[in-house]
């Protein structure tokens, strides 16, 4: 873990809808400072309620910070996002972080592949912009439903480094869902990898591993979500079962959300 974990007031300071339900929201600390925070790292954030059955806190990963305002992408879904999604400019909420490991550094000189599912990219926009200034050459294949679910593309394009664009019904960029696309376009997804990420839905993740996998030796690291109450490995409720021997399990909060996609038993998790 990275820093010192904190509990903070969050003041809301930019709330913009940037894609059917998709929510960029900014968030600034009483005092002005974010905890020194990595890539991969999440805040649990407050549902600013009074109902007692919203009491627990939800996960978002951190997914930009620029000029001392923290910004978190999401999607409106149940009564939690959706009120979190209508902060305005002054609501204050609290938020605990940051959580979890950083992700593991790419290996080797060769490029790095990030893959975003959906709102994966959320996860994965912070990781491309500091393996740029790292000096790594970045592939990133963003994949989405539709045209309209692939958000923020002027900005994770004004990152550098090369990004792929998929939709399933073809909208924009190749058409398919993200393992169609790496089986489809073998030839561009068959490089001397020093490292691959894979971020979004679980059944996404699970298709997109055994399509890579058949391509590369590289590590290929999953970043899952799982639901959490805790945030820092006491409620268990984000155990992820992987191949030991006797089987165990690991905590996504505490030893990820980057776990070696080659740990992982996905045969005990969805399937596509």
């Amino acid at each position: 873990m990275m820093g010192t974990v904190r509990d903070m007031r969050l003041f809301c300071v930019t709330r913009e809808d940037v894609g059917p339900d998709i929510v960029w929201l900014g968030l600034v600390p009483e005092g002005g400072d974010w905890p020194p925070t990595a890539p991969g790292q999440f805040y649990m954030l407050e549902v600013p309620t009074s109902e007692r059955c919203f009491a627990l806190r939800r996960p978002f990963s951190l997914h930009d910070l620029q000029d001392g305002v923290g910004y978190f992408l999401f999607r409106r879904m149940g009564f939690g996002t959706r009120r979190l999604g209508s902060l305005r400019p002054g609501e204050a909420i609290r938020g605990f972080g940051p959580l979890g490991r950083p992700f593991p550094e790419p290996t080797g000189d060769g490029p790095v592949g990030l893959i975003s599912g959906g709102l994966g990219m959320a996860t994965l926009y912070l990781w491309h912009r500091t393996l740029i200034r790292q000096g790594r050459v970045v592939y990133h294949l963003y994949a989405a439903r539709t045209a309209e679910q692939l958000v923020r593309l002027e900005a994770l394009g004004a990152l550098g480094g090369t990004l792929w664009l998929a939709t399933d019904d073809g909208s924009l960029g190749w058409a398919g869902r993200a393992d169609e696309v790496l089986r489809r376009y073998e030839a561009e997804f068959r490089r001397p990898w020093a490292a691959l990420y894979v971020c979004g839905p679980t059944v996404m993740i699970r298709a997109c591993v055994e399509v890579l996998r058949s391509y590369t030796e590289a590590p290929i690291w999953a970043i899952l979500e799982a639901p959490m109450a805790c945030g820092y490995g006491v409620c268990r409720g984000c155990a992820v079962p992987v191949r030991t021997n006797p089987p165990s399990y690991r905590m996504v909060c505490v030893d990820g959300p980057a776990l070696s996609a080659d740990e992982v038993d996905w045969s005990c998790l969805p399937s596509p």
